[in-house]
């Protein structure tokens, strides 16, 4: 049985290698194509390909290659997605792989690399080319060296309530009438926490929050 490949990309000429390397390979065939994140959509959920190589951009498209990916995964988890990108961010990988994606590759990557990512993804692996491995590890070292060694269990209720407020963005003039203590009470919780948790600034305190889940990414 052959392996279905929805190819989605944006740049035409990219598009049209992508196709003839797939298609020189007996066991892959293509069977669609677009530039666009809602055709890409659709054409997943009417052909239902098993695997569908995503362009990230979508520089024209309304919907992105992470809002396509993210509806795709939802509606057909059985069907696997591979992100294409000259980008190795750490923030677009996090995005298209928390979106559903099950593999990351460069638009640079050579033929053997894209069919194993197809073949491994297949195996219900994960795969990620040289250089996004390099930037997964780089990100989940710096996570490491910053998180701090405290976790909630460590807060006060009272500290538990100034750092999901500051999470939220509240200042200390609105966190102190919340909580119907003075100006001077809040600046003094928010320096034991910065304190304890050994955070420089409001910024780290809110990543913290939503890290450890004290507020909602959002909320």
């Amino acid at each position: 049985m052959k392996i279905n490949i929805l190819l989605v990309e944006d740049h035409h000429v990219i598009r049209e290698g992508f196709r003839a390397l797939l298609e020189s390979q007996p066991e892959l065939q293509v069977v669609g194509e677009t530039d666009n994140g809602a055709e890409a959509i659709d054409l997943a959920l009417k052909l239902q390909p098993h695997v569908v190589i995503m362009d990230i951009g979508l520089r024209g498209s309304e919907i992105s290659g992470i809002q396509a990916t993210r509806k795709i995964t939802a509606a057909h988890k059985e069907i696997k997605v591979i992100a294409l990108s000259v980008l190795e961010e750490g923030a677009m990988i996090k995005g298209m792989m928390a979106a559903g994606a099950s593999g990351y590759l460069s638009k640079g990557c050579k033929a053997g690399e894209l069919m194993a990512a197809i073949h491994t993804v297949l195996q219900g692996k994960f795969y990620f080319s040289a250089g996004i491995n390099a930037t997964i590890q780089e990100e989940f070292v710096h996570i490491a060296r910053n998180s701090s060694p405290h976790n909630p269990n460590d807060l006060s209720d009272r500290e538990l309530e100034v750092l999901r407020l500051i999470a939220q963005g509240e200042n200390t003039k609105a966190i102190g009438l919340a909580l119907k203590i003075s100006p001077k009470t809040v600046d003094a919780h928010r320096r034991n926490l910065m304190d304890k948790l050994k955070l420089d600034n409001i910024a780290d305190l809110t990543k913290y929050a939503i890290r450890e889940k004290i507020i909602q990414e959002g909320e």
